[in-house]
């Protein structure tokens, strides 16, 4: 039979009646636990198949067995009690010890989920053959006198018995109807001594409507008024129907009342002042006579919002009862008191209090220190971690480091020191491209303070200050612009009003204007930037100008810096150079006209020697001009006509590169692209 779950432990008694149909392996009355050797309480019937009854218990994994060498007969009743009392294991076969052993402590506090009867936890075990009747449970142990009076039947349970003087006892009355009629109505009296020879009435009890055949238990407490011995009477009148009665209409049992016996207890703490969120060990040590008291039920109070791990716990085989106080959040210190009440069957009871201080948590305060804070991707600097509390210096703190965005230290966790440092180095992360943020993460714990965390926020990149200055177009004809672009940038940011001061080198000699840029001066702005216009100055030739930016800034640092940019500025198109151009014909015309007066002088040479070879004269249409009486006119025509040979040949060439130039423009507009122009570098 599977019963409903309960928790359970310390001190415990299990009793019940079986009869015996046949022994089955391992047969239990009753099985406890949560699966196999896990925190099991069972009573066998029969070790394996041998009849003969055995009890065992588990302190989680650890067994503590005593095995009985009686073989109980069948088909016949037994009573059989378990006992734990915290420093044995004992059983008992109708009413008489008949084993026990060694055992350390009580059964440990908790749930047993398996709690059965007539069955057991492992599953190779057999269920129970016969017929259980009568378990009962208690959550102390049983004195031998009290098992011995339950084993004989009589009607009456007094506990505990013995008892020690002050102690207020429990008289169970079992009454059964043992009639062929339901009892509607009848009273129980409980007495101390024989109510037939001046016993005196302790109270009285009504019961009514019991059926033939069914038990009722009719209790009372009564608290003896010394130590000595008590015969208790429990008689039954006024039974209706008359023709019915109840069985056991009068039985007796004998209560024991003993001089309470002496202990003593101390109760110690490993930290009697603790800060808001730590714990401390109370210990509770039980003695009697000087020796250590096993079995002792010692119950945990505490106040002003702490906890404690157990509340009720059983003293072990040395006497002792630890649980943990857990302090919670408070407000201002306060103090919390532990009471600890010690009771023990036959013992006088006595209670010990100790006090905790609980303090506010100190205050962890970080600092740290670094070189900079603004690095270049992979830059390495060291970092030193201060931790304090009020100015003073805090060692033993745990450190532990993160960062964002990348980044690494040589050493991410570790205690301050005995100066309260810690000491690492941080590993900037590889940035390529705009300045990226890198916060270093330091946390700081330490049981009795509150936690800290601290950040530094770490600029990786390109870091400073950065200046450019760039011309579009870098070169121009004279009279042309040129946009002048000026960007200013701190870590990476863009600075807003810097100052622009802009100047040209060599200054141009253009008198028609000494204004080169459209502004020359101004500042940046909000995306860091001043743009100027340059107009190139006139010139006879291609020359390049330096323009330079004068920068400073105020903020975020005070700074100044200056950069340049060189602007290539040519003649205007199509001027030509006049004196350049009458040189060039005037060698061309003589080079030409040279050229054409030898081609006619040796012309005409050879018509000469061939007239003189042959002996007859030249016809006139061979020589119509002899070259000695050339008039300067004509010499003048063949002057102008080496000059223009030259230049009809420099046209020709003009044109025909013009229409190639134009044809692979073409070309590449109709793939798509578009043509660029660049200087050639000879």
């Amino acid at each position: 039979m599977d019963i409903n779950d309960f928790s359970i432990g310390g001190e415990i008694t299990v009793e019940g009646w079986v009869y015996i149909k046949s022994h089955q392996y391992w047969q239990r009355l009753l099985d406890f636990g949560n699966g196999e050797t896990d925190n099991n309480f069972l009573i066998a019937s029969s070790q394996s198949t041998s009849g003969k009854p055995a009890i065992h218990i588990y302190i989680g994994t650890t067994a503590y067995e005593a095995n009985s060498e009686t073989v109980l007969n069948l088909n016949q009743w037994y009573y059989l009690v378990g006992v734990v009392d915290g420093q044995k294991v004992k059983l008992y076969i109708n009413g008489v010890l008949d084993t026990e052993v060694a055992c350390p402590s009580g059964l440990n506090t908790l749930t047993r989920v398996n709690s059965w009867i007539g069955r057991s936890n492992w599953a190779v075990d057999a269920y129970f053959n016969g017929i259980i009747d009568e378990v009962r449970i208690w959550n102390r142990a049983l004195s031998a006198e009290e098992i011995k009076q339950l084993a004989a039947g009589n009607g009456i349970q007094i506990t505990p018995n013995p008892a020690p003087l002050g102690t207020s006892v429990t008289i169970n009355a079992s009454i059964v109807n043992i009639g062929n009629a339901t009892a509607t109505s009848a009273t129980v009296e409980f007495y101390n001594g024989n109510p037939s020879n001046g016993g005196t009435l302790i109270t009285t009890k009504p019961i009514s409507n019991i059926a033939p055949g069914n038990t009722t238990t009719v209790s009372t407490m009564w608290t003896p008024p010394s130590v000595g011995n008590y015969n208790i009477y429990v008689q039954i009148t006024n039974t209706a129907p008359q023709e019915d009665y109840l069985a056991n209409n009068i039985a007796n049992a004998t209560l024991k009342i003993v001089q309470p016996m002496e202990m003593d207890a101390t109760i110690s703490t490993d930290l009697a002042v603790i800060r808001a969120g730590d714990t401390s060990q109370i210990k509770v040590h039980v003695t009697s006579h000087d020796a250590p008291l096993a079995g002792a039920t010692v119950s945990f109070t505490s106040e002003n919002g702490t906890t404690l791990s157990n509340y009720t716990i059983v003293t072990d085989a040395n006497g002792d009862a630890t649980t943990t106080l857990y302090s919670s959040s408070i407000y201002q210190n306060v103090n919390s008191t532990v009471t600890a009440i010690i009771t023990k069957s036959g013992y006088i009871e006595i209670t010990k209090r100790i006090v905790i201080s609980i303090l506010l948590q100190q205050l962890l305060s970080l600092n740290i220190t670094i070189s900079k804070t603004a690095l270049n991707p992979g830059e390495v600097i060291p970092v030193l971690i201060t931790v304090s509390s009020r100015s003073t210096r805090v060692s033993g703190a745990n450190i532990t480091l993160s960062t964002t965005n990348g980044g690494t230290f040589t050493i991410e966790a570790g205690l301050s020191d005995a100066s309260g440092e810690f000491h690492t180095t941080y590993i900037a992360p590889i940035v390529i491209g705009s300045v990226a943020t890198s916060k270093i993460i330091v946390r700081a714990t330490k049981s009795g303070y509150t936690s800290c965390e601290e950040t530094v926020d770490i600029k990786v990149g390109e870091v400073g200050l950065k200046t450019t200055i760039t011309a579009e177009p870098q070169t121009i004809h004279s009279g042309k612009t040129s946009s002048i672009k000026v960007k200013v940038t701190y870590d990476g940011l863009p600075v807003e009003n810097a100052k622009i001061y802009l100047s040209i080198f060599p200054t141009p000699h253009d008198p028609a204007t000494t204004e080169w840029f459209a502004p020359s001066m101004g500042t940046t702005n909000e995306n860091g930037e001043f743009i100027a216009t340059f107009t190139a100055p006139a010139v006879s030739s291609t020359y390049t100008y330096s323009i330079t930016a004068d920068i400073k800034i105020t903020s975020p640092i005070v700074e100044s810096r200056s950069t340049s940019v060189g602007v290539t500025v040519e003649p205007k198109e199509g001027e030509v150079n006049f004196m350049c151009l009458g040189f060039v014909i005037l060698v061309y015309g003589i080079h030409w006209g040279l050229a054409i007066y030898a081609f006619i002088y040796t012309q005409s040479n050879m018509l000469r020697t061939m007239q003189l070879a042959k002996g007859t004269p030249l016809e006139a249409k061979y020589c119509t001009v002899p070259l000695r009486t050339w008039s300067i006119q004509q010499a003048l025509f063949i002057f102008v006509l080496g000059c223009i040979i030259p230049i009809i040949v420099s046209v020709i060439m003009i044109i025909a590169s013009r229409m190639s130039l134009r044809k692979a423009e073409n070309e590449i507009a109709a793939a798509g692209g578009k043509p660029e122009f660049r200087d050639l570098e000879l």
